[in-house]
């Protein structure tokens, strides 16, 4: 599986960087399209490559956008479809709908000359290796992966902002009003007798 950004690509596996670097270099990068190709027809030695760009790809938002897409234009569904998105993808595989949302994930919306140029030039060594601080941060779930770096200036701008916020306080003992007040400034002392406040 991978986590693109503008910056960088992630790539997650399971058998080692090594082997996982000997496989994108041993991939001819004139070949891709072909590979592809021979991969959505499921021939047999490219059966495997078929699968693991399947399960990569069917569980994005991309792919369930585009096969909603399809589905519309084969009469399969209305505009609301009684059924979840997700149920209605698993009961569609190996049909047609299924078949032409990958077709068009494939050829359409994957940038093959651009994943060539990838190729190349990691084949040619010349994209770095980098972890460190601005490295992906690895404690979240893989699909809600943000720069360490982003996170904490993110975080930091949310709780800036929460803090700053004014709100109207109730006491929930005696359903006074006790005022408008900033969240920053509400542990500065009793607001109401027993202490009590509803936001």
């Amino acid at each position: 599986a991978t986590k693109a950004t503008p910056y960088s690509i992630q790539f997650k596996t399971r058998n080692g960087l090594e082997a996982f670097r000997e496989v994108i270099k041993g991939i001819e990068p004139r070949h891709l399209e072909s590979i592809l190709e021979l991969a959505i027809s499921r021939t047999s030695l490219f059966k495997w490559v078929f699968l693991q760009l399947e399960l990569a790809i069917s569980r994005t938002s991309l792919f369930k956008w585009v096969f909603l897409q399809v589905a519309k234009r084969f009469g399969m569904i209305s505009d609301a479809p009684r059924l979840s998105l997700d149920k209605l993808i698993e009961f569609s595989r190996d049909t047609p709908v299924y078949e032409e949302t990958l077709r068009e994930l494939f050829f359409d919306k994957l940038d093959v000359k651009g994943a060539e140029k990838i190729i190349r030039t990691i084949r040619e060594n010349g994209i770095p290796e980098v972890s460190g601080p601005l490295s992906f941060s690895v404690d979240v779930k893989f699909h809600e992966i943000v720069p360490q770096s982003k996170r904490d200036v993110i975080i930091e701008a949310m709780k800036k902002r929460i803090l700053s916020r004014r709100v109207g306080l109730i006491c929930a003992y005696c359903l006074e009003w006790s005022g408008v007040r900033r969240i920053g400034n509400l542990d500065e002392g009793p607001l109401m007798r027993k202490g009590f406040i509803w936001v």
